[in-house]
């Protein structure tokens, strides 16, 4: 069906599946699916678990400083760092004896923050190559 046909009698779900039924049985549509194996799929696995860990390394910074906006101000004062990298290590070398469940917390979302942070850094690297 060409374009004015489209525009002509208007556009539904109904009309849409009919009308590529329609395309599909007649041969005019030529449907060729996507290959999963070549390299524009392998970009696609590396991006989308990328996105996945710099979703949730973002998630652990935002916890880690609510915990801090929340907590008490000496801890504040002596913890908070705007730069992210800076604040996790902050986290890590001030807290991470430290029995008090606040303490355990950020030692523990810092410890994720790295290791999504370098999980970020290697697929970097691997979306390079």
């Amino acid at each position: 069906m060409n374009r004015m046909e489209i525009r002509l009698k208007g556009k539904t779900d109904v009309i849409d599946s009919e009308n590529a039924a329609r395309s599909v049985l007649s041969g005019e549509a030529a449907v060729i699916p996507k290959n999963h194996a070549g390299p524009v799929e392998s970009l696609r696995s590396l991006l989308m678990t990328r996105n996945s860990a710099v979703k949730a390394r973002t998630q652990a910074m935002n916890h880690i400083r609510a915990l801090l906006v929340s907590g008490p101000d000496e801890l504040k004062q002596s913890l908070y760092q705007p730069k992210p990298s800076a604040c996790a290590t902050a986290r890590l070398a001030r807290c991470s004896n430290s029995s008090e469940p606040l303490m355990i917390s950020l030692v523990l979302l810092a410890q994720r923050w790295n290791f999504l942070n370098d999980q970020v850094k290697s697929l970097d690297n691997a979306l390079k190559n």
